[in-house]
């Protein structure tokens, strides 16, 4: 998927010290989400929510697949915004496996095809997973923070056992090769070299 593949790179060394929660001004998410982290970082707005769980959890509700949407947003003028929003979803319903990939998705800024001038970016990965490294296109590493849920979202959401990363980075994200680890250093799941090829 090409926003999968674009999504993954320059990492948190340059993004966290870029990134400033300020929730009034986060870009809106629309629909059954549930805000996980959000803010506004000089003229862009940015969000990473999570869906709902299934519907009043009622014996005959449909079953939901966790997933992310990381929205970003750029206003051009009084009454004129760029908006970006990006969806994606885990393969099942349910607790995840402790091998599964992460579940990213991000948006960026400008959305008209101007250079990227800013990335937001969303990941789930199972609750296993206590380390998550990537491997940059200049072959550097960088650990993501990873989060738990706060009750309240957990409650909110239908992300069981799972944990979530949600950061902003200057320009376009993308990397080179990602590994999920145990607190122990145990691999969990590795991508492989080139398996997220930068454009």
């Amino acid at each position: 998927m090409k926003g999968t593949k674009r999504l993954v790179g320059i990492l948190v060394a340059l993004g966290i010290a870029f990134c400033a929660s300020s929730a009034a001004a986060s870009a809106p998410l629309a629909g059954p989400w549930v805000k996980l982290d959000g803010g506004q970082v000089g003229p862009y707005s940015w969000s990473v929510g999570a869906n709902r769980a299934a519907q009043g959890r009622a014996s005959n509700a449909r079953s939901q697949n966790p997933c992310l949407q990381v929205g970003a947003l750029l206003r051009t003028g009084p009454l004129s915004y760029l908006r970006q929003r990006y969806r994606a979803c885990a393969p099942t319903s349910g607790r995840p496996r402790a091998t599964q990939p992460p579940v990213i998705a991000n948006a960026t800024q400008p959305s008209n095809g101007a250079p990227a001038r800013m990335s937001a970016v969303g990941m789930l990965v199972p609750a296993a997973v206590q380390r998550l490294e990537v491997t940059l296109a200049d072959g550097v590493g960088r650990a993501v923070p990873l989060r738990d849920l706060s009750r309240q979202q957990a409650r909110a959401t239908s992300l069981p056992g799972y944990r979530y990363a949600a950061f902003v980075v200057r320009g376009d994200w993308c990397a080179e090769r990602m590994v999920t680890e145990t607190a122990g250093g145990r691999t969990l799941w590795d991508s492989g070299p080139r398996e997220f090829p930068c454009d």
